[in-house]
């Protein structure tokens, strides 16, 4: 059984999430967003991805996850 940390993008930005998954043996981030927010990524964003990738320890994958934009109201 794997363990995941499911984040937004602000999440994702947090000075501590290596040590987060690190100290917590977590196998896999998840990246959560809507299909419209994915699109819309800056390049600033698009690096911050990147970063975050690149300090995760080399056993986590970092996952993207659309939501379901269909809502009840």
């Amino acid at each position: 059984m794997s363990t995941k940390l499911v984040v937004s993008f602000t999440g994702l930005e947090l000075t501590n999430l290596n040590q987060v998954v690190s100290s917590r043996s977590i196998d896999e981030v998840v990246l959560v967003s809507t299909a419209q927010g994915i699109n819309s990524f800056t390049a600033a964003q698009k690096s911050s991805i990147t970063k975050a990738r690149a300090s995760l320890p080399a056993s986590t994958t970092l996952s993207l996850a659309l939501a379901n934009e269909s809502s009840i109201e």
